[in-house]
Order: structure tokens, then C-alpha cells, then sequence
């Protein structure tokens, strides 16, 4: 944020809550340093109406999860409850190599499915969100 033209732009798609909270401290943080702040809550984004016959997330999650190997479905679970890539080995007893190739397979499969997701550990997490916590059965 050093160049004299930057402009900080955040999106965020949680109202009400502590994330909301740590967002406008990150913008006051970084407000000295750019030339301008935009803070925009993602629901004010959209103009669109809702389409009841669409597929919703948790639609989507489900038939992401269930299309998926039931070795990469144990990779999912553990990734999602915070594992590292060894430590997913270490349960599955195989190698961390092995674990970061179901990973890789995951990204690519998770772009099919959820494309405005980013294709990496952090996009996993965001587009599985509390998935696990609704199908508890699936844990």
C-alpha cells in the first residue's frame, strides 16, 4: 500500500459478526496508507433475484463431497478440520506427498464446481464453510 494511488477495497460477506468487526480494523489500518477505502458488504453487490430452481451452496457442497474419492473425501474432512497436510498422512497412513496429489486433484475438481472459489487451501475452506457442521453424518 506504498504507491500513492492505492486504493483499498474490501468485500465481505459476514454481517454482524466479529469478522465484520476485524474488517474495519484492517481498514482503519490501512486507511492512513491509501488514497481511498471502500468498505462493501457483498449483499449490497448484488441487484440480482434470488432464483428458487438454482442449486444452492449447500447443494453444491454436497455434490462436490460426493463426487469425490472416498481417500479424497478423507483429505476434504481433514483439511477442513484444520490438519495439516501431515497430519492428514499420519491418519490416512500415507505420505504427505500423497495427501498434497489428493489436494491438487481436489483444486482442480473444486474449479468445476465452485469456480468463484480460488483453487487452493484457503478456497477449500471458504467454499466448504460450515458444510460439515450441517452433515454431521458425513464427519
Amino acid at each position: 500500500m506504498s504507491e500513492s494511488n492505492s486504493v483499498l477495497i474490501i468485500v465481505i460477506d459476514a454481517v454482524g459478526t466479529d469478522i465484520e468487526a476485524a474488517l474495519l480494523r484492517i481498514v482503519q489500518q490501512y486507511a492512513s496508507q491509501a488514497n481511498e477505502v471502500a468498505f462493501v458488504r457483498a449483499r449490497d453487490l448484488m441487484n440480482v433475484p434470488i432464483d428458487p430452481n438454482r442449486n444452492t451452496l449447500d447443494d453444491q457442497r454436497m455434490q462436490f463431497y460426493k463426487a469425490l474419492t472416498p481417500r479424497q473425501q478423507q483429505v476434504v474432512r481433514g483439511t477442513a478440520s484444520g490438519l495439516s497436510n501431515k497430519e492428514i498422512a499420519a491418519q490416512m497412513g500415507i505420505v504427505s506427498g500423497v495427501v498434497a496429489a489428493h489436494l491438487t486433484d481436489i483444486y482442480e475438481f473444486m474449479r468445476g464446481i465452485a469456480d468463484t472459489y480460488p483453487a487452493n487451501r484457503t478456497g477449500l475452506l471458504y467454499f466448504l464453510g460450515d458444510f460439515f457442521v450441517h452433515h454431521p453424518d458425513l464427519v
